[in-house]
């Protein structure tokens, strides 16, 4: 929505609030313009989507990110166990450190094709390789 709109829309609901109960619509509606960190990480590793496995495999990866990060900063209990932890952790942040080098090179001038060639020829596509799975009968696998 624009932002305008937005903040009109908000401010329309807060004043038909009862005004007991304003403060907290208002800490509630506050950031409901925003784009969720789901939907900002998938825009992000867009251009270089295959790089990070089948649909399935980024939309799990996403959503570990996402979870970690809400469990890490809002301290929300029904996240512990969705959150990455251990070495799972750690291949989620060498995957999150991948994502930010693909845009380093992008904008740097690099080419799509020139990109999945660094992947290909060094230690960035041992970040994306070095993840563990788990399969249909629940052992971890590396990949």
């Amino acid at each position: 929505m624009k932002e305008n709109d937005f903040k009109d829309l908000l401010e329309t609901l807060i004043n038909l609030c009862p005004q007991k109960h304003q403060k907290w619509l208002y800490g509630r509606l506050e950031h409901g313009n925003e784009v969720n960190l789901s939907r900002r990480l998938k825009s992000l590793i867009e251009p270089f989507k295959e790089l990070f496995g089948t649909s399935r495999e980024r939309s799990k990866f996403i959503r570990s990110i996402a979870n970690t990060r809400n469990y890490m900063t809002h301290f929300d209990q029904s996240l512990q166990s969705k959150a990455a932890s251990g070495e799972e952790l750690g291949f989620l942040f060498h995957k999150m450190e991948a994502i930010f080098q693909f845009l380093f090179l992008d904008i740097l001038g690099f080419t799509q094709e020139e990109i999945r060639s660094v992947v290909k020829n060094n230690y960035l596509g041992q970040k994306l390789k070095n993840t563990r799975h788990r399969n249909k009968k629940g052992i971890d696998t590396h990949v």
